[in-house]
């Protein structure tokens, strides 16, 4: 008969108590808790609602939910380089932690939408300023139409310009180059400046989007696979050196044989599997 590993007997540990528990047992050995709120009968760790974390309809792993969160890390990281996205990244951050340790994804939420709240009234601002432009553009506009005709004399030959208008028509004519000219500049400099508000209203703008559908949803989503992972991990490993380190106290031991005996007992693991983990537990000493 081959000795039972006791790695593969005990796989989990009851959420109750925190007792080491064989995979074929119906109830906790030492609280009592029954399997269905604490593990699964192959030992994996479940949730309240019953589901084991691998089979949990919100705990499966999306490869474009975590290309999305990848891209939205590197729009926040081109973000935190600047003066004015320092801030609000940071915000981001320290949400995504405390939702990450708690499982909790309100955290994370709450900072994203405050972010969100802030990004939208600065783009709103900056419409509102290219707003303004574009009645500067107009004017400006108004002021080369209107000073057109005399600009349009203005061309030609100057000898011919010179014998064509008397002076005073002349100096009118040259008020008129100058304030088309005046205009002209006018123009150019209130477009770019209204482009430039645009664009800014458009990029902040668009955070808020980026930060909608590439972090808040893709967040949300994986959290549950981040912190399954993450238990599964701390289970595995703490199974793993309850009785798989190289010496256990007499107490340990004690400990552990009166729980298998229990096992044994309710008839929740067979006589072999009890004398093969009895055997395990009395060489490690």
């Amino acid at each position: 008969m081959s000795i039972l590993s006791l790695e593969d007997v005990i796989t989990s540990t009851c959420n109750n108590c925190g007792t080491s528990i064989p995979t074929n047992a119906k109830f906790c050995p030492a609280c009592g808790a029954s399997s269905p709120e604490t593990c699964t009968s192959e030992g994996t760790m479940a949730n309240s609602e019953g589901y084991a974390l691998d089979d949990h309809p919100q705990a499966k792993s999306s490869s474009l939910d975590n290309l999305l969160l990848f891209l939205a890390v590197l729009v926040f990281a081109g973000l935190f380089l600047t003066i004015v996205g320092t801030i609000p990244v940071l915000i981001m951050t320290v949400g995504a932690v405390l939702a990450f340790r708690s499982g909790d994804v309100k955290n994370m939420k709450v900072t994203a939408r405050f972010v969100q709240i802030i990004v939208i009234l600065g783009a709103l601002v900056f419409g509102f300023i290219a707003l303004n432009k574009q009645a500067d553009v107009d004017k400006a506009a108004a002021r080369m139409d209107a000073a057109y005709p005399e600009y349009s004399k203005g061309g030609g030959d100057p000898i011919t310009f010179s014998e064509k208008y008397s002076p005073a028509e002349q100096r009118e004519i040259l008020d008129g180059v100058g304030e088309y000219y005046s205009a002209e500049s006018a123009y150019n400099s209130s477009k770019d400046d209204r482009n430039r508000f645009i664009a800014w209203a458009g990029g902040i703008g668009s955070l808020a989007l980026v930060i909608q559908f590439l972090w808040v949803g893709p967040f949300t989503r994986q959290l549950p696979v981040w912190r399954a992972a993450r238990s599964h991990k701390k289970t595995n490993t703490k199974n793993k050196h309850i009785i798989g380190r190289d010496s256990l106290t007499p107490y340990s031991i004690a400990d552990e044989l009166l729980k298998w005996s229990k096992l044994r007992e309710d008839g929740h693991i067979t006589e072999d599997e009890y004398q093969d983990a009895r055997m395990k537990l009395l060489n490690r000493r």
